[in-house]
């Protein structure tokens, strides 16, 4: 119908097994390279398996064509056989003529010659006598240094009696060369029949095995304007990008169905009268084979896709958790978990887990003081100095006088800090006190401590301590506003804060 309009030839993409549209893919070279070397080499059994649609039996009909003067050939495209139909089909194929003894009927001369170059004398012959004849055809084709092949189309259809008479057939040689090569093309299931028992004889023998598979992406463009070139299809009859890309998603590579879709695109082609065939007019022959409303355009996800999916979402979900851990856990304070209670370390007046070091000099890091409720700068504080014998009993006071009624919601300041709205009744110590909150090995624990402290209002500083970095804040003069601190520092930051006399 559109050959016309589009000036070709003969229908493209016709599904008759032509041998003039092969196209040699990889697996298809391969395959057929591998058949010839058999024959050539006087293989006894070859196997060439192939899912449905995958070109075999054009890969036969072209074998035949390929095949030197001296090979004879006998295709059998309906295996579906007994054994004694098999054995008259391939003397039928070989043309083999009656021998003397089996003379023609009486009749006349037209009825002689039908008779002897037909298989009207195999049909009174026996499975013995078929084998006599097929066994001295062989001979005299071997004398001639003529080699004879039998190849064997949809092979997975043959019972396993005819099987094993095929393997007997092999049996057929001289001491120096087979006088016949069987073929085996067939589906999948083939290979599959082969591993049975009783066959085990026939696998045994089956030198040369390959398969075919579907072509790839690039190999269904080539086959595709292989067989436009071969139909005489003009130069500006195109297939969009869109349309290469449906028609391998929905062949997967299988040239049956590749000559289908091919087929009804350049139908709908034609009714638009458009040379070019874009994606939609092949997405609507794909509809009309599938016998369904919708056609998907998107790739269906295979197994291995969904793993692969499946453990990219793991990763990212893991690599989320310990983002978040790193983020929002503080480090773990080793020496807080060997140190001695807060009550102890405040009654010896030293850091817990840390002996008091008099003789050995520290150094303590000044940081900006800022409020504890919204965090407002104040100006940097002097060091304070301290005795190393003032204690925290000896630094408490009783309660403070009661304050002036017009400032009686007011709190005392700490130089350098603002701290938090003391509650009535609190008792302010004569020297300062502070709240130790870490005990760190590195200075990267020490910084991430420092700003996670400021960034919630509080003015930390830090010092050294054998090799420890010992982060504090403070100082207070309330006892009451050190110990709320400590408090809120505990079930925010460190478990193990304490209150305590400030380091020495």
């Amino acid at each position: 119908m559109y050959e016309r309009f589009y000036g070709l030839r003969e229908r493209p993409f016709n599904l008759t097994p032509d041998p003039e549209f092969l196209y040699l893919s990889r697996t298809h070279k391969e395959a057929l390279n591998r058949i010839l070397y058999g024959i050539s080499q006087r293989e006894g059994f070859t196997a060439i398996l192939g899912d449905v649609g995958t070109g075999k039996t054009t890969l036969c009909w072209s074998l035949l064509g390929r095949l030197e003067g001296n090979v004879r050939t006998a295709l059998i495209l309906n295996p579906m056989l007994t054994e004694e139909e098999l054995l008259r089909a391939i003397l039928q194929d070989f043309d083999v003529r009656a021998g003397k003894s089996h003379p023609a009927p009486p009749g006349g001369f037209e009825q002689a010659a039908a008779y002897e170059s037909g298989t009207g004398w195999t049909r009174s012959l026996s499975r013995k006598d078929l084998l006599d004849e097929l066994a001295r055809f062989l001979l005299e084709c071997a004398e001639n240094d003529v080699f004879c092949v039998v190849i064997i189309d949809e092979a997975q259809n043959l019972p396993i009696h005819t099987l094993e008479q095929l393997r007997m057939l092999s049996n057929l040689e001289t001491a120096k060369k087979k006088l016949i090569q069987i073929i085996f093309v067939g589906q999948l299931e083939f290979g599959e029949k082969l591993k049975l028992a009783q066959l085990r004889a026939l696998n045994q023998r089956i030198s040369i095995r390959y398969r075919i598979e579907p072509l790839s992406r690039r190999e269904t463009r080539e086959y595709i304007y292989h067989r436009l070139r071969i139909a005489s299809a003009p130069i500006d009859l195109t297939f969009s990008r869109a349309a290469l890309r449906i028609i391998r998603r929905y062949s997967k590579g299988y040239p049956r169905l590749v000559n289908i879709i091919c087929d009804r695109a350049l139908l709908a082609g034609y009714s638009e009268r458009s040379f070019l065939i874009k994606g939609r007019m092949v997405a609507k022959a794909a509809r009309g084979l599938r016998g369904r409303a919708e056609f998907r355009r998107t790739r269906p996800l295979t197994a291995g896709a969904l793993a692969t999916a499946a453990g990219f979402l793991v990763v990212a979900l893991l690599a989320t958790l310990l983002l978040w851990i790193w983020r929002w856990m503080p480090p773990i304070d080793l020496q807080a978990l060997r140190a001695p209670s807060p009550t102890q370390a405040m009654t010896r007046g030293e850091p817990p887990g840390r002996p008091a070091e008099a003789d050995k000099p520290s150094v303590v890091e000044e940081r900006p003081s800022g409020s504890i409720q919204d965090g407002a700068k104040q100006p940097a504080r002097p060091p304070i100095q301290f005795e190393p014998s003032e204690t925290l009993k000896e630094r408490v006071q009783p309660a403070a006088p009661p304050l002036p009624e017009a400032s009686s919601r007011e709190v005392a300041v700490t130089p350098g800090r603002e701290p938090l709205a003391r509650p009535s009744g609190s008792r302010i110590s004569e020297g300062p006190l502070v709240v130790q909150v870490h005990s760190l090995t590195t200075q990267q624990q020490l910084d991430w401590a420092i700003a996670q402290l400021r960034q919630e209002g509080y003015e930390p500083f830090y010092r050294v301590e054998d090799s420890w970095f010992v982060v504090y804040v403070g100082p207070y003069t309330d006892a009451r506003l050190a110990e709320e601190t400590q408090k809120d520092l505990v079930r925010r930051f460190s478990p193990t804060a304490f209150v305590r006399p400030p380091p020495q």
